[in-house]
């Protein structure tokens, strides 16, 4: 189905609700106007009333053209009030629960109306449109968190499943859950917010297609991970690389194609390989711009932009790799280096090894 044959249906529909009563507006805002849907897709219908509808009247489905119109309600007092959540909302220490309770249905919302497609009488909707804008940069902010933290509930799952007793049904349930979602966190930071998870493939074809990051997102996605012989910690490595990645992005935009030369690096490992610590540690910015690393049920630690790189580097990297990838990084963003800039990147790796954020022995478990 195509945009012209979904408007044409919505606009029946509306203009026969027109008829049942005043409204001030509407828009199609689902997975066709964002570019993601096909053939079988049905056509959201957003319509902004004056007054609250009952309850029973807020989602009603109807058929036009032969096409399932799905129609949702809602007045200018709501629609604000989400946008002032959003607006509002600060990713602190003390507000993770918050953000993970409290913004599934306004995100949701929010990215159908950022890729809508007006219909009829559109003041109002250009109006929420323009403000919805406005705000996208904190909507950016508050999805790759929210990602982050949803991916980050499925790794207890994903552990019980894998020690002491092998579950791998259950790993692989729980892997692909936990990647699909940290996948979602670095789509949101390249500013493709589409809420519906279902969608990580295609979003990820039109936006990170060529993304290093990517390359065995399928292999760990579906399971293949464990046919091949990949580790558990393999899979957690993985999703952390994605979480953090996402927070790098945030700071400087398509910054991260930078560190594409991780894995093309071929320098000599002189000294131990440092690795980042496995099976947690969810990157997040927070105000004023520093980068909370939050551990279920353990701790939380508050990291430099300049340590929360050197971390995300530090795995599987000798310390002269880590000093050269970092010296790559910072100067394809334009960042101006001290004279000193070896001193101080071994200066943040003995940080992070006092912090017990890096190890210089391999996980057990990778192999």
């Amino acid at each position: 189905m195509d945009i012209k044959e979904a408007s044409s249906a919505a606009e029946c529909v509306l203009e026969e609700l027109e008829s049942i009563g005043k409204h001030l507006g509407g828009y199609i805002g689902g997975s066709l106007t964002a570019g993601l849907g096909n053939s079988t897709s049905d056509i959201d219908l957003f319509v902004i009333v004056e007054a609250a509808p009952d309850l029973r009247e807020r989602v009603k489905q109807y058929v036009a053209y032969g096409k399932r119109v799905d129609v949702e309600t809602f007045t200018i007092e709501e629609a604000n009030s989400m946008l002032d959540l959003i607006e509002n909302f600060e990713v602190l220490p003390d507000q993770l629960v918050k953000l993970d309770s409290s913004l599934k249905e306004p995100m949701d919302w929010y990215t159908r109306l950022v890729t809508s497609i007006p219909l009829g009488q559109a003041d109002a909707v250009n109006n929420l449109k323009a403000r919805a804008f406005e705000i996208l940069p904190k909507a950016q902010h508050l999805l790759v968190s929210y990602w982050a933290l949803y991916s980050d509930g499925y790794l207890e799952d994903f552990n019980g499943a894998i020690d002491p007793n092998s579950n791998p049904g259950t790993a692989c349930m729980a892997a692909q859950q936990m990647v699909a979602l940290a996948g979602k966190s670095l789509l949101a930071a390249r500013g493709d917010v589409y809420y519906p998870p279902k969608w990580v493939y295609s979003q990820i074809d039109r936006t990170l297609k060529d993304h290093f990051a990517v390359k065995d997102f399928r292999t760990f996605q579906t399971g293949l991970w464990y046919e091949q012989g990949r580790t558990s910690d393999d899979v957690v490595a993985f999703v952390q690389l994605l979480w953090c990645l996402a927070v790098l992005e945030l700071f400087y935009p398509e910054s991260t194609n930078n560190l594409a030369l991780m894995e093309q690096n071929t320098l000599k490992q002189s000294n131990p390989e440092v690795f980042r610590r496995a099976r947690g540690g969810v990157p997040f910015k927070v105000v004023p711009g520093s980068i909370l690393l939050h551990f279920e049920l353990e701790r939380q630690v508050q990291l430099s932009f300049f340590l929360f790189l050197i971390w995300t580097i530090a795995d599987g990297e000798s310390e002269d790799s880590i000093i050269e990838l970092a010296r790559r990084y910072l100067n394809g963003i334009g960042m101006k280096m001290e004279s000193n800039f070896d001193s101080n990147v071994r200066k943040a790796l003995s940080v992070l090894l006092e912090k017990d954020l890096v190890s210089t022995n391999s996980p057990v478990s990778r192999k």
